[in-house]
């Protein structure tokens, strides 16, 4: 199986990078392939722009997707499985991943059907049959978080997350998905280096195991 995975962080050094690296040893150990696009390496511009919000609001598929977004749109239809791995950043994706998400997850690739060249869709069913994107086998988040799991799931916020991230954002574009979290990272927490090995040690577990075929 192909994993694209979108790494988003700014730093070289972090617990994050950690993880990414230990997934990616599991994937192999499985056989799998990582592809993977680091978004702050590669420069992907997370703004949308005029032309490209107009193509969204109307549902225009006389407007063709700027070349990046189609080369990443690509990359997702060439894989098997797809998987982000960040920090969480005030209860979401960082800023860049979440502007991966409003330019990649476009109309008439993520959601929506595509018309005739030159035609343009009612808005009154901008969703009537997707169109595009092939449906992944999986679909994983992992995410490093400063507070403990206990506190995230206590105070409801990974309820939240998984209606966002899975619910919304996958949904029906993979046949399995989840997420991960790996908490008690933040550097002022004295379980941030005795949880390192064990977190380590899931990422991989994840890599070698999520992605196998039912």
């Amino acid at each position: 199986m192909t994993v694209r995975i979108i790494y988003c962080h700014p730093s070289d050094d972090s617990l994050t990078r950690e993880l990414l690296d230990s997934f990616i040893e599991g994937l192999a150990e499985a056989g799998h392939e990582a592809d993977v696009c680091d978004l702050y390496r590669s420069g992907f511009n997370p703004l949308l722009s005029a032309a490209e919000y107009r193509r969204e609001a109307w549902y225009d598929g006389s407007l063709s997707v700027p070349p990046d977004v189609a080369l990443q749109q690509e990359a997702i239809n060439r894989s098997d499985g797809l998987a982000f791995v960040f920090p969480l950043f005030w209860t979401d994706v960082p800023a860049l991943l979440k502007g991966w998400f409003d330019r990649v997850w476009t109309w008439g690739f993520a959601y929506g059907s595509s018309p005739l060249p030159g035609t343009k869709q009612s808005a009154a069913q901008p969703n009537a049959g997707r169109r595009g994107m092939k449906t992944l086998k999986r679909a994983l988040y992992l995410c490093s978080a400063g507070n403990p799991l206990s506190v995230l799931e206590e105070t409801g916020k990974t309820e939240a997350l998984g209606k966002i991230w899975l619910d919304d954002r996958i949904n029906d574009r993979a046949e399995t998905s989840g997420f991960i979290v790996f908490g008690g990272t933040s550097r002022e927490l004295e379980s941030r280096e005795s949880l390192r090995d064990a977190h380590l040690e899931q990422a991989r577990k994840a890599g070698r195991e999520f992605f196998q075929a039912q």
